[in-house]
Order: C-alpha cells, then structure tokens, then sequence
C-alpha cells in the first residue's frame, strides 16, 4: 500500500514485548521526502477492514526528564507525587520517597522490586516524609467524601456500561 506513493525503505511493526502482539501501530521509512509526503496525502484516512489509518510523519519522544506525574488513584487523599506509575513488570523501578536534597544523587534504577525491600527494613520511610496529621472539620471530611476518586469513578462507569450492554434493550 505504501509503495504506491514510492519506495519503502523500511517497514517497522510495533509489537508489545509481552505478547509479541501488533500494538497497532507501525513505522514506515520512505526514500525521500516527497515520497513520504505523497504517501500521507493518499493514506491517512483511508479506511481499511473498517478501520481509517492515521498516517502522519513521526515525532522524536519527548524527553520525560524533570518531569514529576501525581497519580491521584493511588494518592490514599494525600498530596503524593511519584516520579514513576508502571506496570508492574520485572527490572521496572517502583515509587519510594525521595528528599528533594536527595533527587540529584539517585536514579529509577535504585528503586525496584529487589532494591527497596533492605531500604523498607529500617521502617516506612513514607513516615518521615508526611507532615504531622492535622484535625479537619467533619465538614470539611464530608465535602471530602462527595469528590468521586478517578479510578473508581472509571470503574464505576465500566461497570455500568458491561452491564447495559448485557440487559436486553426495553
């Protein structure tokens, strides 16, 4: 399909490293500009077995350095910040509390499933790193209560779609 806009230099399927399954996406190296050009123009919209492709030209990834994620699902209602939320697979580095004087002199790699279990025998580090807790009015808890947490929200509404599309139409 691609060599109808010229000559493909290379053609690159994206697989998951787990089930060596298409990720649905894939990166295709023309021999020149024009080519590349002429292949988005006549592609990119084109419906195939259903489906219309997006073809567009690739970016470089950005560069994730300095950059801080808050994952408010697993944040238990504190203001928790962790640098890394992956998957959990072997060798990936895990959350674990950092000073801020501390984060120039360590790397994700410090932190994984078979680091952090001798640095968690002293005790929680978390501890140290939380403010002492403070009495909040039971106003202010209740108000609290009625904010919906992401996560189970989604779940929520998962849970409520799986189930109309199972009941029979009224």
């Amino acid at each position: 399909m691609f060599a109808e806009a010229g000559t493909v230099q290379s053609a690159n399927i994206i697989e998951d490293r787990e089930t060596g399954r298409s990720r649905g996406f894939a990166f295709v190296e023309m021999s020149t500009d024009e080519e590349a050009k002429k292949a988005i123009a006549s592609l990119d919209g084109k419906e195939i077995d259903g489906r219309n492709l997006k073809v567009n030209e690739a970016k470089p990834r950005e560069d994730r350095g300095g950059k801080v994620f808050l994952d408010a699902t697993r944040a238990g209602g504190a203001t928790v910040v962790a640098a890394y939320s992956p998957r959990a697979r072997p060798g990936m580095p895990v959350s674990f509390p950092v000073a801020w004087d501390d984060l120039g002199r360590v790397a994700p790699a410090d932190f994984t499933v078979h680091t952090v279990p001798p640095l968690l025998a002293g005790g929680d580090p978390w501890a140290g790193q939380m403010p002492p807790a403070q009495p909040l009015s039971t106003d202010l808890v209740e108000e609290g209560h009625t904010i919906p947490v992401a996560r189970v929200q989604a779940m929520h509404e998962g849970k409520r779609r799986a189930r109309a599309r199972r009941s029979p139409p009224e």
